[in-house]
């Protein structure tokens, strides 16, 4: 179960770093901290 659990984790990390890298989720990263600062604001 051990191994299971670091093939997932070493997974979860690859793909993390793939979306980083798309230019979609950097969009939607954008888009989220603009509408937080609306909300901030208001």
């Amino acid at each position: 179960m051990a191994s299971f659990g670091r093939n997932v984790v070493k997974t979860w990390h690859r793909a993390k770093a793939i979306l980083g890298s798309v230019f979609l989720f950097n969009d939607f990263m954008d888009v989220f901290e603009y509408g937080k600062e609306v909300c901030m604001g208001k």
